[in-house]
This record gives structure tokens, sequence and C-alpha cells, in this order.
């Protein structure tokens, strides 16, 4: 599964992971299975589960991370991304057989 957070910034994060499950009541995405963060300015961030809140407007994981970057390597129990606004996500299905779906949402 591949994802695409757009930040009132402009800038963009990206996360992928081999599953996921999109919440339709509730709007909530859950990743897991070698989830990997894109995040601005060259960070990387890895873990095994992910969660899009989408009321909280927030990313975040309560497994193990491992954040990387420029002059940096972190390992911790959590992480969340919060402080900037989510103003948008698109979301592009895993692929599989046929094309995968593309779905765009505006975050409100």
């Amino acid at each position: 599964m591949h994802i695409t957070f757009f930040l009132e910034s402009g800038e963009e994060i990206q996360l992928e992971s081999q599953e996921g499950a999109l919440y339709t009541r509730t709007k909530n995405i859950e990743l897991w299975g070698a989830v990997h963060a894109f995040l601005p300015r060259g960070y990387q961030m890895a873990t095994e589960r992910a969660l899009y809140d989408h009321q909280k407007k927030t990313i975040s994981s309560e497994t193990p991370v491992r954040l990387t970057g420029p002059d940096v390597q972190l390992e911790g129990k959590f992480w969340n991304i919060g402080s900037r606004k989510i103003r948008q996500w698109l979301k592009v299905g895993s692929g599989g057989a046929g094309a995968p779906a593309i779905e765009t949402k505006p975050v409100q």
C-alpha cells in the first residue's frame, strides 16, 4: 500500500507498507508489515505498524521505530506526527491483479 499525505506547508509524507486497511466509517487508515515513512527534508522512518487518525489528523505508531536522516539515526518505542496539519491524502492501491486504485480525499 502507498499513501501520500499533503501538508499545509506544501511538503509531503509518503507511507508504504505490505498491507493496510481504510476504515470508511472513520476514514482512519491502518498500515502493517514493513511500514516505511518518507518524511520532509530527507528523513525516513521504519516500523511494523502505523495508524492515520482522521479525526485527530495524526500519523502514529506504538511499535518500535527507527528514524534515519541527515546526520541522525534514532531508535524509539513509538512515534507521532501531528505538528503540521495534514491537508489532503492520496491513496494508491497495493497493485496485485489489474491497475491500482487511486483515490484523493480532502481532509476536513
